[in-house]
């Protein structure tokens, strides 16, 4: 069954949403191969903008070109460590700020919110779909736009790690968890607490995603 598009918009960037849409949740798997004819005929448009989303999300590092096809990045242990690297110093720091700057109502309403987010899904494809939710709402109340967009951008980048880290039931109970304590620290404005619970929850997921690679 094909796509639908809204013929009034751009062609192009609908292709495109429609594809980040399909990486973030998990529907293209690594290995799954995407070339200009078949993202066209899917979509029910021409190899034009088909190969222009392609092209889109080339340069938004969701895919790589292999060949005349294009796929999820392939990445080994040093680009892992090289990502929470990253994460490490952006988040704990985005974290501080949020809590500084963020106001009470804001808080008041964000906080249950997300944790509504992380206790409420049970299965593997709920609590992925449910922690990016979680992520983008708590990452939303930045009020540096850039470090924001940076955040977003990144996060989306590296979505398969957690496509692959919370596969297994132990792992999602030890991210829940630690989570709720994230939150927890972030409603009583306890900066140094939630910085903690952050490396620790990146400490975790890196762990696991080094493992997946190990095991091949």
């Amino acid at each position: 069954m094909k796509n639908e598009v809204v013929r009034a918009a751009d062609l192009r960037d609908q292709v495109y949403e429609g594809l980040r849409r399909r990486i973030v949740e998990g529907k293209i798997r690594a290995g799954d191969k995407l070339t200009e004819v078949q993202v066209a005929e899917e979509f029910g448009v021409s190899r034009t903008p088909a190969r222009e989303a392609l092209v889109m999300l080339t340069q938004s590092g969701l895919i790589q070109g292999v060949g005349r096809s294009f796929q999820l990045p392939q990445f080994d242990s040093t680009d892992i460590r090289a990502i929470f690297e990253v994460r490490r110093l952006l988040e704990p720091y985005a974290l501080r700020s949020i809590i500084a700057n963020t106001p009470d109502s804001v808080l008041r309403t964000a906080c249950p919110r997300m944790r509504t987010l992380i206790e409420g899904q049970k299965t593997f494809k709920g609590y992925v779909r449910a922690h990016t939710e979680y992520r983008e709402t708590m990452f939303d109340l930045l009020d540096n736009k850039r470090l924001r967009k940076v955040i977003h951008d990144f996060n989306e980048q590296v979505q398969f790690i957690r496509l692959t880290t919370l596969v297994e039931k132990e792992a999602r109970e030890n991210s829940q968890s630690g989570n709720l304590r994230l939150i927890a620290s972030i409603e009583a404005r306890d900066a140094d607490a939630a910085g903690e619970e952050i490396i620790a929850l990146l400490d975790l997921s890196e762990g696991l995603a080094l493992e997946r690679i190990q095991q091949g």
